[in-house]
């Protein structure tokens, strides 16, 4: 399985929120109207790291020279964050995103910092994304798994507790509504 069997989604506002965006998916020697005079600010170093990160090849060619559409099916959103967007942020007096993100080498983040430190050196991210009210869905990778969270009292107080958490947008009647909770067999039927 390319992206594994654990899902979790959000309400777009949590990607709004932190200045997520949708990729743009492009042929590299297809013509295109948007990715033309994209390339051409990328070639001429004009185009920042942050909107490169939003781009990605929906294609590339195998060893016979034919083409592989591997991301043909996609549709992906990205958050993007690192120490130099944070510093991009302060500067622009924007700490409300800046809050949205946990930064889990700090040592004044006692659980998170617990947390990074007991991960392999491979798997550490540079920061961390909490949950918050927007998030809509939960996908177990088994039916096994889903009825061990649903029964899991921790799982449910959290869940509980990140839709009553204050969310900038999040109307009360969206934090009445529980994230919908499916196994992957079961959706692989439809």
């Amino acid at each position: 399985m390319k992206f594994g069997r654990l899902g979790i989604g959000f309400k777009k506002f949590f990607l709004f929120d932190r200045f997520g965006s949708p990729m743009f998916y492009y042929h590299p020697i297809r013509r295109n109207w948007f990715f033309e005079p994209l390339l051409s600010k990328i070639n001429n170093g004009q185009l920042n790291s942050f909107s490169s990160c939003y781009l990605k090849q929906m294609c590339e060619k195998s060893i016979d020279g034919t083409w592989q559409y591997n991301t043909f099916d996609e549709s992906e959103w990205r958050i993007i964050y690192s120490d130099q967007i944070k510093k991009l942020l302060l500067a622009n007096k924007r700490e409300d995103v800046v809050k949205l993100f946990i930064d889990p080498r700090d040592k004044k983040n006692i659980k998170h910092y617990d947390y990074y430190n007991a991960l392999a050196v491979d798997e550490k991210p540079d920061f961390l994304i909490p949950l918050d009210a927007w998030l809509s869905m939960i996908i177990y990778p088994s039916l096994q798994v889903k009825n061990k969270a649903q029964k899991d009292e921790t799982i449910r107080n959290q869940i509980l507790e990140l839709k009553k958490k204050d969310t900038p947008g999040c109307t009360e009647n969206e934090k009445s509504n529980y994230p919908i909770e499916v196994d992957l067999d079961a959706c692989r039927n439809f």
